[in-house]
């Protein structure tokens, strides 16, 4: 039992270490884009659809009252999720306008969710600048329950994650936080 509680110990380390890793790479990355602007990377092909860089950041995700902060990567599969919170295909690019979904796992980053309140604030860090969001309600909802990722028309961040969040297994339902840009507007 010992053996298997050091295990653990050593494993939970390693994935913080190669978290605070994939943090600090993002934010040198961060830094360098809106240093030079020309580095950014291109998200839009000629015909206007969305193509993203491989393997690359899109941003950083930052909730301060609840000590939460995350890279954002393309994608929700597992390797992104398994060092990265992941943006979630098909809805809006974070700190454009519509709805973003962001998705990571809840016995990782996403964990400290349980703590959010509608109020919080929630930045997003990006080449094109820093977005803020005011965290406007949450909610448990089934996995089907897609409709949270819809588009709006205010400037929307959503994030998601299983439920509950000490639940052993695969978790039964979706926690959902909404967050609208500050001063958010409608779009046109």
């Amino acid at each position: 039992m010992i053996a298997s509680g050091l295990a653990l110990l050593g494993w939970w380390l390693f994935q913080r270490e190669q978290l605070e890793e994939t943090v600090r790479s993002t934010r040198e990355w961060l830094r360098a884009a809106n240093a030079t602007p020309a580095a950014s990377p291109v998200w839009l092909s000629p015909d206007r659809s969305l193509r993203l860089p491989a393997s690359q950041p899109l941003g950083m995700l930052s909730i301060a009252r609840i000590h939460l902060e995350s890279p954002v990567f393309a994608g929700t599969d597992e390797r992104t999720l398994s060092q990265a919170a992941g943006w979630i295909k098909g809805t809006a690019l974070p700190g454009s306008a519509g709805n973003a979904g962001i998705a990571a796992h809840r016995d990782t980053l996403f964990r400290p969710l349980r703590n959010i309140k509608p109020g919080d604030e929630v930045d997003y860090y990006s080449p094109s600048g820093a977005h803020a969001y005011r965290v406007v309600w949450t909610r448990i909802v089934k996995p089907s329950d897609v409709y949270v990722l819809d588009g709006t028309k205010v400037p929307s961040l959503t994030l998601v994650s299983c439920y509950p969040f000490y639940y052993i297994g695969s978790a039964p339902y979706r926690f959902i936080v909404r967050a609208e840009a500050v001063g958010g507007r409608e779009s046109p």
